[in-house]
C-alpha cells in the first residue's frame, strides 16, 4: 500500500467520523429516542408486510401442489410431512 493511499484512507476516516460526530450531536438524546421507536415501528411494519407476502405466496404454491396431485395424495405425501 502507498502512502498516498494511507493517507486519503485516512482524511476520508476522519471526514466521515467528524461527520457522524456532527451529526449525533445535532439532536438531542430524548430525539434521537423517538427517531429510534418510530425507526422501529417502520422496521416492524415492513417485517409484517413481508411475512404476509411470504405465507401467501407459500400457500399459493400448496394450493398449486394439491391441485397438481388430486386424487393421488395420502397425508404421508403432505409437504412437511
Amino acid at each position: 500500500m502507498h502512502a498516498h493511499h494511507v493517507t486519503t484512507s485516512a482524511s476520508y476516516g476522519v471526514a466521515a467520523g467528524s461527520f457522524f460526530i456532527g451529526l449525533l450531536n445535532y439532536l438531542t438524546p430524548e430525539q434521537w429516542s423517538a427517531i429510534g421507536v418510530l425507526a422501529g415501528a417502520v422496521i416492524a411494519l415492513i417485517t409484517m408486510v413481508v411475512d404476509a407476502y411470504f405465507k401467501r405466496a407459500n400457500a399459493r404454491a400448496y394450493r398449486a401442489w394439491l391441485n397438481s396431485h388430486q386424487g393421488a395424495v395420502s397425508p404421508d405425501d403432505m409437504p412437511g410431512k
